[in-house]
């Protein structure tokens, strides 16, 4: 899902002497909740197999409280339980960037729930990008 040309400088990072330096803008939330808001029927119909969202588990990047929250504020909404696994990352590593999600993975898998999950995550540029995956035991 690309949200659009207006926002190029919502993710901004940059190389330091002293590591990477990532500033993400205020309005980054905005732009994400009018893009997910406008597809959330259509990702719910494409990510999971009844278009309930506690049908799978859902791995998004917690990229911070005000990201996860715009999942919780859609029709139908993602709960606190939906998104343990990013809230539990967010509280004791943060954002870690791209690394985040292996994370958020890692404790789905560790907790053997449901056979399907939905990834959450940024793409190249500013995109959002959904990803199904299963379980095989």
């Amino acid at each position: 899902m690309l949200l659009g040309a207006e926002t190029s400088q919502f993710i901004n990072m940059r190389l330091t002497e002293y590591g990477y330096f990532l500033n993400l803008s205020k309005d980054l939330v905005t732009g994400l909740h009018s893009s997910v808001s406008s597809l959330w029927e259509s990702i719910l119909a494409t990510h999971t197999a009844t278009s309930e969202p506690g049908s799978v588990e859902w791995l998004v990047h917690p990229g911070g409280k005000a990201i996860l929250d715009v999942f919780k504020e859609q029709t139908p909404p993602l709960t606190d339980h939906d998104l343990r696994h990013s809230l539990t990352v967010m509280r004791e590593k943060g954002n870690m960037v791209s690394a985040t999600l292996v994370f958020v993975l890692e404790l789905m898998m560790e907790e053997h729930s449901k056979s399907r999950a939905c990834l959450v995550g940024p793409g190249p540029g500013i995109e959002l990008k959904f990803l199904s995956i299963y379980k095989v035991v």
